[in-house]
């Protein structure tokens, strides 16, 4: 599966980044989570998190074509809709089964982080203010590679100082099958809770947490793989100049 992540997170200036990765089993029976982030060539910030149906090598060609689209796609423009579209083309013209993801467009400012995010059947990212509240976004769109031609809403937020933005896959609600499920509201009160923390990394102290506590609440009920990706400001970041 690494050779289908990124070898590694990039430094995003005014940002900690972290993610976090358990396959459910190993060989051919590895399922099809995935992560990506980078910069565009327009200036703005990247951050896809995404589940492909199936294991095995199948889900990891479609995970391959699936990063493979999307950076592609991102290096004409970051738009949300554009990216999505193309990729569910290619889903559709390879007739493969469906993919879920959620994708993240960050544009910067000296006080602020403007994020455009749009859901493709993924499970709600979760918003962790710097005082600890936290809540689910409600962001919604189709699968994709199902529809001909999907529409995905664009949820736009602004995150300050302190202020995490979670992204995760389905492991963490369905782990154990669809009878035994947790919501996004379960996940946003575990990440409430966290005490403060003077931790210079947060972003990662929040995913470790999460994930920790996915083990301990599944154990050996555990039937899925998990993956999440955090994303906290730390600091005011530098104008971009986005190109049109």
């Amino acid at each position: 599966m690494r050779p289908l992540l990124p070898p590694h997170l990039p430094d995003l200036p005014g940002f900690d980044l972290a993610a976090r990765y358990t396959p459910f089993s190993q060989g051919l029976h590895i399922g099809g989570d995935f992560y990506d982030a980078f910069t565009a060539p327009d200036g703005r910030h990247v951050l896809v998190l995404g589940d492909v149906c199936g294991k095995g090598p199948d889900a990891a060609a479609i995970t391959g074509l699936v990063r493979h689209t999307l950076w592609t796609a991102a290096q004409h423009t970051s738009d949300p809709t554009h990216v999505l579209n193309l990729i569910n083309n290619a889903l559709r013209r390879q007739n493969t089964p469906f993919c879920t993801l959620t994708y993240v467009v960050i544009d910067t400012t000296p006080t602020l982080a403007r994020l455009r995010i749009a859901s493709a059947g993924h499970p709600a990212p979760l918003l962790r203010r710097a005082d600890g509240d936290t809540a689910p976004l409600r962001t919604q769109g189709p699968f994709l590679g199902v529809l001909e031609a999907p529409r995905h809403p664009v949820t736009e937020v602004e995150l300050r100082i302190g202020d995490t933005l979670v992204l995760y896959t389905d492991g963490f609600t369905e782990g154990a099958g669809a009878a035994d499920q947790r919501t996004p509201e379960d996940l946003a009160a575990i990440i409430a809770s966290l005490s403060p923390t003077d931790d210079p990394f947060p972003a990662e102290y929040i995913a470790g947490a999460l994930m920790d506590d996915a083990h301990c609440w599944w154990g050996k009920r555990l039937r899925d793989d998990l993956a999440v990706l955090t994303l906290t400001v730390t600091a005011p970041g530098s104008p971009t100049d986005p190109r049109p």
